[in-house]
């Protein structure tokens, strides 16, 4: 019998996969949203105190 996919000898080796994953995914989540935050207090600091082009340029790039 051919098996259909990848077989981990290590049922530990596994677990610990799992959590890296989730674990590198909650930190490029947060990284997101840190950046996000950046941008918008950015923005809204220029908009009341300079041109006001900087939260222009931020609508233009998430299409809103």
């Amino acid at each position: 019998m051919i098996a259909s996919g990848i077989h981990i000898a290590a049922p530990g080796l596994a677990a610990a996969l799992g959590n890296v994953a989730r674990l590198s995914r909650t930190l490029l989540c947060l990284a997101g949203v840190a950046a996000l935050v950046v941008a918008l207090r950015f923005g809204v600091y220029e908009y009341f105190h300079g041109e006001g082009q900087v939260l222009a340029h931020l609508r233009d790039a998430l299409h809103l």
